[in-house]
């Protein structure tokens, strides 16, 4: 019985966290679990989700050529042995985790809610150009040539004009992420903790991980920058990222979570 019981824990691992103060989370130190570059995974990592057990990490990479398609390759690394092979598909358990990590709202907390806005803006280069700074910038020489100089440097700047697309993700004041001219991709810059845990990580402007708490407590996980895709494990007590690195390198980082509550 009793090694019924300890097997059992091996497979399934610690119990979830209950609702946490982060203040009070003690952190491993950063583990790389493994380094491999862009051009090895044919595209940046765009995925990331933890498999029910806690055994492996799903990690998806995307890249879109100049014509605009996208493709997709599909990864899952071996936690315990840090493997990494190719896959044919993303796995069946992927889509109910990443539907509860990137979600607006916290797992079992509406409230606890990321606020989307979207804005847009007329914007151009240069304003109004005069002719030779028009003509310095490429511009169509011919082009409102019939009004002069002003006209040629009136259609100049329309054509450098743009409209500027800007989606914020905000929680508490605190800017989770921000897309400029590109769809939002929610889960991209944060990731919630499991229920009832009541908690999300983020990454800030500078590629900081911070968590928060429900009660609007922070926390910076040291020693961290360039990170994206947060992603807590099913149980709480692991959370993981991808992280930026010299040499069009990405790693893949992990921290154990343990409570002193």
């Amino acid at each position: 019985m009793l090694f019924a019981v300890a097997l059992a824990f091996l497979v399934q691992g610690p119990a979830p966290l209950a609702a946490i103060d982060v203040r009070q989370l003690v952190l491993s130190p950063p583990a790389r679990v493994l380094q491999v570059s862009v051009d090895e995974l044919k595209g940046d990592p765009d995925r990331l989700a933890w498999s029910p057990d806690g055994q492996h990490i799903y990690l998806r990479a995307a890249k879109v050529d100049r014509w605009g398609n996208r493709r997709v390759w599909h990864y899952q690394v071996d936690v315990e042995s840090r493997q990494l092979r190719e896959i044919a598909r993303e796995p069946d358990w992927c889509g109910r985790y990443w539907t509860w990590k990137s979600a607006l709202a916290g797992p079992a907390t509406p409230d606890f809610r990321i606020a989307l806005e979207t804005r847009q803006e007329r914007k151009t280069a240069t304003g109004i150009a005069s002719a030779g700074a028009m003509a310095q910038s490429g511009g169509d020489p011919s082009l409102g040539s019939e009004l002069g100089p002003q006209g040629q440097a009136i259609a100049s700047a329309t054509m450098q004009g743009q409209t500027v697309t800007t989606t914020t993700l905000r929680l508490r004041g605190e800017l989770l992420g921000e897309f400029v001219n590109t769809p939002a991709v929610p889960g991209l810059t944060f990731g919630w903790a499991p229920a009832p845990m009541s908690a999300i990580v983020y990454a800030d402007g500078k590629g900081r991980l911070v968590m928060m708490d429900r009660a609007g407590r922070k926390r910076e996980i040291p020693a961290v920058r360039d990170a994206y895709l947060p992603a807590w494990s099913d149980n709480g007590t692991r959370l993981a990222w991808v992280q930026r690195e010299a040499g069009k390198k990405v790693a893949l980082v992990i921290v154990s979570v343990d409570s002193r509550q």
